[in-house]
């Protein structure tokens, strides 16, 4: 069962027509999705279009039209393109082949011999007035070099027979121009005909029947998997598969696929689901008995993939079924490993890379960190991988060779001043509905100067006082495919992504988070042509989808907070979400599951609300939860413990602990206790600092129930408010001390898993054993809690 950090609080009753605030149009939040938002030369800033694709195509999802994709434009993609760090040339002494100004001591030097520049391969200008011989057949001229391709365009390869292609499991790849401007000798992505395996329900061999010659299988399996173990022994889907079989742990609503595989050799196999892209189930049976041998639903909190250990005779046929909780369906990964293979410490974490060795640690790229949920997750959350070519204009060197901004082309540059805007929305004076609109910067961003799909320079706007100004250099003599683009992204201090905002390239309608990469998902961000610009002045309207700038604005708010609290150690990367007319079944949530994008592994992502009636982005209080929620995970020990909840409503303690904190985190960051919402098109709030809700009473601990009673998550916030406003320095010290990060957690609590947590009693002990007096806790508490600061358990 998947379970996820999530906001939802109470939903008042829906406001009449007559009541409802305006909302962009639907067409008016398109124009500002249009695919691949980078604008032609003649594109005005009216034409805005967000975002750019910085994502590498998958599969497409079936709520995604065929039609749709196929209209799309090329996008330019960042991570591929040539960009330059720029200088402006020096004006050389003498043209070429131009004799210098003969000076008294020279006055009967010769002048040298011009030496022409031509060599293989080497075309256009010698050097010396003259031209390089021609290309060689099959070649053109690039520049000054002779190439089959242009560097990054691609084609279609299949090297089978011609007769096989697209028919079973056969299918073309793609091969790309190298930088060398030579076609790759490999074919990525090709599938070549192979010995047809029995019972995988695959045509292998592309002769058009599947599994011929093969022996039936038992009528309780539909797949034999032979004796193979290691990754991905089986892969496929469960939507449409019949629902015949279930575990005792699940499975009796969802379709499954079920397996006959025979032991190797005796003794202990793990079987998992790591790599499927839904909330998965397994069990396991002896051969077509009822005796069930194990089931398992999640592997561990957050984590919907699943594990088996199975103990086994040499020769013993099993029956592995892959199912899903409750309803869930989607495509699977099933990896069968000999012994209690990745077992592992939960939480414990291990150092990983899985780019080529001799690239470790040169230029940006960097190892991860690979987490344990009692197998380790085979994600390398944070590292950064190789550019396939070199960025310019970032000083870096993205393709890890040991040289920076290599082959990089010069062009004249001047400087390009101006300030970056956007419209944004608050609440109005009473506080039901958001108000009109109003200018606000457009701090911290990054701007790029772009000609083509070349980026010139880049620069990030400024922050505090001159929020939204930059400076930023573009070309001298402005041509049609000039462009400044903002992008909703922060690079860390090495190249890479710290935080992202992408538009998931969903269908309008409500989603399940954090599922696999939609072929359109990419990168907000916002282009003009530099013709359209002169001074400077870049703004982004509602109608353009300013609420993503002013999102993205607040997770910068937030990530500040968490940087200014804990400036040893920066914050991991995440990558949010949110798309217009996209909704989540989770409401607004956070999630642990990896996911590479940007050319690198986010070890963590949020799902930011888009639904266009309550136009949420402009909460600033939800997108600051959220945040909140990671910051527990990178920085401290959450409870693991999540799920659907309602603001003034009691709930367990690990509930209660993890939501509080993190609207408490919101407060902080925001430096406002006030916590505003909308939603079912009414707005409603709660004032942490007076612990005042928008409408009826504030609902108080039960008296002498004990510290580990039900309680409302937002008395959790007042409480971290009323100790320490409005800073938060006492409660993020305490936040990360041992009594809240290193077990045994001495108040007791054990989460619905049976694991110990830490919750608020724990940090009320942290921050008493700190040395803070024990009248300022008192204070802080409402009297029916019955805490004594005098009973503080520290260590």
């Amino acid at each position: 069962m998947a379970v996820l950090a999530c906001q939802d609080p109470e939903r008042p009753p829906a406001l009449s027509p007559q009541d409802a605030p305006s909302e962009p149009s639907r067409d008016a939040s398109q124009e500002a999705m249009t695919d691949l938002g980078v604008p032609s030369p003649d594109t005005t800033p009216e034409d805005l279009t967000a975002p750019v694709d910085l994502a590498a195509p998958t599969d497409t999802p079936e709520d995604t039209p065929e039609e749709a994709l196929d209209d799309r434009t090329e996008p330019i993609d960042i991570t591929e393109d040539s960009m330059v760090s720029w200088d402006s040339p020096e004006e050389a002494d003498a043209a070429p082949g131009e004799t210098p100004d003969a000076g008294p001591d020279h006055a009967d030097t010769a002048p040298e011999p011009c030496l022409p520049r031509c060599a293989p391969g080497r075309c256009g200008g010698d050097g010396c007035g003259g031209a390089c011989p021609p290309c060689e057949a099959g070649r053109r001229c690039l520049g000054d070099r002779c190439v089959l391709c242009t560097p990054g365009d691609r084609r279609r390869c299949y090297a089978g027979p011609p007769l096989t292609e697209g028919v079973g499991a056969c299918r073309a790849g793609t091969q790309f121009c190298t930088v060398e401007g030579v076609w790759q000798e490999a074919c990525p992505g090709e599938r070549l005909p192979l010995p047809e395996t029995c019972h995988d329900g695959v045509d292998d061999d592309c002769d058009g029947p599947v599994d011929e010659g093969c022996a039936p299988l038992p009528a309780c399996v539909e797949r034999d998997l032979g004796s193979r173990v290691g990754y991905g022994v089986a892969t496929g889907t469960t939507l449409g598969a019949g629902n015949r079989a279930r575990g005792s742990c699940g499975g009796d609503l969802a379709g499954e696929r079920s397996f006959r595989w025979v032991a190797p050799s005796d003794g202990e196999f793990t079987v998992d689901t790591r790599g499927s892209d839904y909330d998965t189930l397994l069990h396991a049976g002896d051969g077509c008995s009822a005796r069930e041998l194990a089931c398992n639903d999640d592997i561990a909190f957050g984590f919907t993939a699943s594990v088996l250990t199975l103990t086994a005779r040499r020769g013993q046929e099993l029956r592995i079924t892959v199912d899903g909780w409750e309803r869930e369906e989607g495509r699977f990964t099933l990896n069968i490993l000999e012994g209690r293979a990745d077992r592992c410490p939960v939480g414990a974490r291990r150092p990983c890379y899985t780019g080529p060795p001799e690239t470790t640690g040169v230029g940006r790229c960097r190892g991860g960190t690979e987490a344990c949920t009692e197998l380790w997750t085979r994600a390398c959350a944070g590292e950064v991988l190789p550019a396939p070519a070199e960025r310019c204009a970032n000083g870096a060197d993205d393709d890890c060779d040991g040289r920076v901004d290599e082959d990089c082309p010069a062009l004249p540059l001047r400087v390009l001043t101006g300030r970056v805007t956007y419209d944004r929305r608050r609440a109005d004076a009473e506080r039901r509905a958001w108000g009109a609109v109003e200018s606000a910067p457009a701090g911290g961003f990054l701007l790029l100067s772009l000609r083509g799909d070349t980026v010139l320079d880049q620069a990030v706007t400024a922050e505090g006082d001159a929020a939204g100004a930059f400076t930023l250099r573009v070309p001298e003599a402005t041509a049609e495919d000039d462009r400044v683009v903002l992008l909703a992204l922060r690079d860390d201090a090495r190249g890479g992504a710290s935080l992202a905002l992408g538009d998931p390239g969903l269908s309008m309608g409500v989603h399940r988070p954090f599922r696999p990469l939609s072929p359109v998902a990419r990168l907000w961000s916002w282009s003009w042509a530099l013709s359209t610009v002169p001074s400077g002045a870049l703004h982004v309207t509602e109608r353009d989808g300013s609420g993503a700038v002013h999102a993205f604005a607040v997770l910068l708010r937030a990530r500040a907070e968490v940087r200014r609290a804990y400036p040893s150690r920066e914050p991991p990367a995440l990558l949010a979400w949110l798309g217009y007319d996209v909704g989540w079944m989770c409401g607004a949530c956070f999630g642990l599951l990896p996911v590479t994008f940007l050319g690198q592994t986010f070890g963590t992502q949020l799902a930011l609300p888009g639904l266009g009636a309550d136009q949420q982005w402009w909460a600033d209080s939800v997108v600051a939860h959220e945040y909140g929620h990671f910051v527990m995970d990178a920085y401290g020990v959450s409870a693991r413990e999540a799920g659907f909840h309602l603001f003034n409503t009691p709930l367990s303690q690990g509930l209660a602990w993890s939501e509080g904190y993190a609207s408490w985190f919101s407060a902080v960051a925001r430096r406002d206790p006030l916590y505003l919402d909308r939603q079912g098109g009414v707005m409603f709030w709660y004032d942490f600092a007076v612990r005042r809700p928008w409408r009826g009473a504030w609902t108080r601990p039960t008296p002498d129930a004990g510290l580990l009673q039900p309680v409302a998550e937002n008395e959790v916030s007042a409480v971290l408010w009323a100790l320490d406003p409005p800073g938060g320095a006492l409660v993020h010290e305490a936040f990360v001390s041992p009594r809240m990060t290193a077990p045994p957690y001495l108040r007791g609590y054990r989460n619905p898993l049976g694991l110990p947590a830490p919750v608020l009693p724990d940090l009320l002990d942290a921050v008493v054993c700190s040395g803070a007096a024990a009248a300022r806790v008192t204070a802080a508490l409402l009297p029916e809690y019955g805490y004594d600061p005098a009973t503080a358990r520290c260590r």
